[in-house]
């Protein structure tokens, strides 16, 4: 790898463009975000454990405070700044860097993000720090790269042209600026001593290893094109266990950069002069001018309701917000509660049939707001969730009536509780 120099020393491009899986980040591509929720009250009082990568999830309340993410070493990022008298942005901005550290196949700096912020007093703050793409992307770009190069599978995910003008830093740095407390530098602390001194990996970083070193595997170029992830995560093809202990020395030192310079260094100095290079030298599209041009935007939440709760869920281009009103809107339909305590397998199967067609609408309709027409309203209405549920409810009947035929012993147990369903279901016409 080329690595690249500034004003604070030198670092390495790809720990800043390697996020979920590899290098994917396109704005039609949507990235799994990790799961943050931070609430406080007031902070006196709070205790911090050492986290312990082989302890198994558990529930936990707080008097105070709590901070939910997806790592343990994350959320005690956010409790540590909490007790250091940050807010909640600060501890969910110092829980985004730490995740870049100890998620890198989920979020990173190279990535986006997504956030909805609601204060004491009812106001709300939807920002969409998602990814661009860059002015010289076109619609048929990827279907040409492989034409050109058919030995290099799926350009959409894997390479140099699936990059997107990152957004997280500039997201996380507005945020700082409007609602923080504390400077930059110090909410990096708690993900800079991630990366300098490490922390044992879990079954979760095994397996997205794994899955990674597979796509090498059938792609050997990219460890050449890719080599930082080949070197840092996948070992050189001795893969990790669970354990074993991960640092990232080119990461910390971008990390401590940031810190430093703030949104400006990334996307208006050296940062940015190395993408562009980078990018030019290896087939992308990705230039200086793209990085200068980022801007965060504000957006206006989708609002959904269930069984007497008030749902703010982030609208376009994420499609999350719109498929959980539309899965629960379904739900809503018959008397869920009951039909989990009478027969909890076709609740499940229930379930699945409203997500189902949650994630095929979110197939057919979804795209980026500012570039395609989503018909929101529509998709989060009752009316529509009455007519889904009632086609869900007669696939079902056909999937047990078959099953019946078949001689299916345990569906013959099932179709008094589907009775009920058919009956919760047309009530609700």
């Amino acid at each position: 790898m080329r690595p690249f120099f500034g004003g604070a020393g030198s670092y390495n491009l790809y720990p800043l463009i390697y996020s979920n899986r590899i290098i994917r980040m396109h704005r039609k591509v949507l990235m799994k975000n990790a799961s943050l929720l931070i609430t406080i009250l007031t902070i006196p009082g709070l205790t911090l454990a050492a986290p312990d990568a082989s302890r198994k999830s558990r529930a936990v309340t707080g008097r105070h405070a709590v901070v939910a993410t997806d790592s343990e070493f994350a959320s005690h990022a956010g409790l540590e700044i909490l007790q250091a008298g940050g807010n909640a942005v600060d501890a969910a901005v110092a829980v985004s860097f730490a995740l870049a550290v100890v998620r890198p196949y989920s979020t990173g700096m190279g990535g986006g993000a997504f956030t909805i912020l609601r204060f004491a007093d009812g106001r709300l703050f939807v920002q969409d720090a998602r990814e661009s793409a860059p002015a010289a992307a076109r619609a048929d770009m990827f279907v040409q790269a492989m034409r050109d190069h058919p030995d290099q599978s799926q350009p959409s995910r894997n390479g140099h042209l699936a990059v997107a003008v990152p957004g997280l830093v500039a997201g996380r740095c507005q945020l700082l600026e409007r609602y923080g407390t504390l400077p930059l530098s110090r909410l990096i602390e708690p993900a800079l001593r991630l990366a300098e001194t490490g922390f044992p990996v879990d079954k979760h970083y095994v397996a997205a290893v794994e899955g990674v070193s597979r796509i090498y595997a059938r792609e050997p170029t990219l460890k050449d094109r890719c080599a930082y992830v080949f070197h840092t995560h996948l070992r050189d093809g001795r893969l990790p266990s669970v354990g074993d202990v991960l640092t990232q020395p080119a990461l910390a030192r971008l990390l401590r950069a940031i810190g430093e310079g703030g949104s400006e260094f990334f996307y208006r100095g050296p940062v940015a002069t190395a993408i562009a290079r980078e990018m030019r030298q290896s087939g992308g599209i990705l230039n200086a001018k793209d990085l200068f041009e980022y801007r965060v935007k504000h957006r206006t939440p989708v609002r959904a309701t269930y069984r007497g709760f008030d749902l703010i869920l982030m609208p376009s281009p994420s499609s999350g917000g719109v498929a959980l009103a539309q899965t629960l809107n379904i739900l809503e339909v018959i008397d869920f509660k009951t039909l989990t305590k009478t027969d909890p397998r076709l609740a499940v199967h229930y379930q699945i049939e409203a997500m189902k067609h949650a994630f095929a609408d979110r197939a057919r309709w979804f795209g980026d707001a500012d570039f395609s027409t989503v018909p929101v309203d529509r998709l989060v209405s009752k009316t529509y969730a009455r007519e889904l549920a009632a086609r869900s409810s007669g696939e079902l009947r056909q999937q047990l009536l078959r099953a019946w035929i078949r001689g299916d012993r345990v569906v013959r147990e099932e179709l008094p509780a589907l009775a009920v369903v058919l009956r919760l279901v047309r009530a609700a016409r």
